[in-house]
């Protein structure tokens, strides 16, 4: 439900779509506040904590993505989108083991081309090649 300009509702895969909208739109401030919004009422709902990720991502405050995908994770743990952004940050913020760690339990998943550039990149940053 919309009400001028507010989406006001008690449903999390609505205020998670809303989220999507206001990130895609550029506000980034709104998306963060609907995707919160969702995760009070259902905090084991993932796609959230995937989506909060994203945003906190995009805007290079990475701890706190790291905390998102976790959580996600820890409800979807195979999610590949998640595990594969978790690997990333993880090595952004310095933390190579673990992004390494991570971006290797990935290397089959699909062949993603994404997931061996993400485990190229880990390397890299690790010093493990040049």
């Amino acid at each position: 439900m919309k009400t001028s300009g507010k989406i006001i509702t008690k449903n999390p895969k609505e205020l998670n779509n809303a989220g999507k909208k206001y990130f895609e739109r550029g506000q980034v401030e709104q998306a963060i506040k609907s995707f919160k919004e969702a995760l009070e009422l259902e905090p084991e709902f993932y796609e959230g904590w995937c989506n909060l990720g994203v945003v906190y991502q995009k805007l290079n405050r990475f701890k706190e993505a790291i905390d998102c995908y976790n959580k996600n994770i820890s409800h979807y743990a195979q999610n590949p989108f998640a595990l594969k952004n978790l690997a990333l940050c993880y090595s952004l913020v310095g933390d190579t083991k673990k992004a390494l760690e991570i971006a290797r339990t990935l290397s089959g998943e699909g062949d993603s081309w994404e997931t061996y550039f993400n485990l190229g990149t880990t390397c890299q940053i690790a010093g493990e090649i040049e």
